[in-house]
């Protein structure tokens, strides 16, 4: 009986924890989390990205749905169905603390089908080489979390015009020891 009622205040004590930190987290995730997502995205690439939705979860998670990424020319260069971004209690103590950038709170980012459109210049570079804008190299790497790709697809094109399509592209890239990175993928290339 005595185990019951032990195991009873437990459970009642944890979900009432759980109840309260999503009731403190979510409300200061809102007024806080979801700028700096929108500032990052703005900041980050040479074109545009829009969104249909961006919701911010119970704990903290940022939900964008129906992403649209298009290059300076306003050519498509990636579209995904969602964008999970996790947030990193301890990479806010950084921006507070440490004056680390805003990236530092970004936690696990999962990309579920994704489709990216790499074409070639005439010059031979792509143009998902240029989507995102220059950053100084001398600066660390705020960023130490890890990238999930989620059944995506890879529409390639030549400068030639020759096409080819990778589809089932699943993986992750870890940027925990940036610059060394660790990852791993998995491709389907070609028909059948």
């Amino acid at each position: 009986m005595k185990k019951r009622v032990v195991v009873g205040i437990v459970a009642g004590a944890l979900a009432a924890s759980a109840a309260t930190g999503a009731y403190v987290v979510k409300p200061m995730a809102e007024k806080t989390i979801a700028p700096l997502v929108k500032e990052q995205l703005n900041n980050a690439v040479r074109g545009t990205i829009s969104y249909d939705t961006l919701e911010v979860g119970w704990f903290g998670q940022v939900l964008l749905s129906q992403v649209d990424v298009k290059d300076e020319k306003n050519k498509p260069v990636a579209q995904a169905k969602e964008v999970a971004v996790g947030v990193r209690p301890m990479g806010i103590l950084r921006i507070l603390l440490e004056d680390a950038g805003a990236v530092a709170a970004l936690g696990t980012i999962k990309v579920q089908e994704p489709i990216v459109y790499a074409r070639e210049y005439g010059d031979r570079s792509w143009n998902i080489e240029h989507i995102l804008k220059k950053t100084d190299d001398s600066e660390p790497m705020d960023y130490k979390g890890t990238v999930h790709i989620v059944d995506g697809i890879l529409e390639i094109e030549n400068v030639e015009g020759a096409r080819a399509t990778v589809s089932d592209v699943n993986g992750a890239l870890k940027f925990e020891d940036y610059p060394s990175l660790k990852g791993a993928v998995s491709a389907k290339v070609g028909e059948d």
